[in-house]
């Protein structure tokens, strides 16, 4: 996941232009879809899984807090 730990450093900036920010939710979108498959996959087979908790905890939450570099970082990372 280079794409996402590039838009990530990028977004980082975003004190100095507030519109950086919106580089962070483009470098989640990457990270996203298999999380998101997973997520279905656990569910299919009723158990709560790690996938599903961090697509709720990780990726949810954070973008509810308008921290969207968090949720780069959760992305990238997972």
């Amino acid at each position: 996941m280079l794409i996402c730990g590039v838009l990530l450093v990028v977004s980082l900036f975003e004190h100095f232009w507030r519109l950086l920010k919106w580089f962070a939710m483009a470098g989640a979108a990457p990270g996203l879809p298999p999380i998101v498959l997973r997520s279905v996959a656990a569910l299919r087979r009723c158990t709560m899984d790690v996938n599903i908790l961090m697509l709720i905890a990780g990726t949810a939450n954070t973008c509810h807090l308008l921290n969207y570099s968090d949720v780069d970082v959760h992305c990238g990372l997972y």
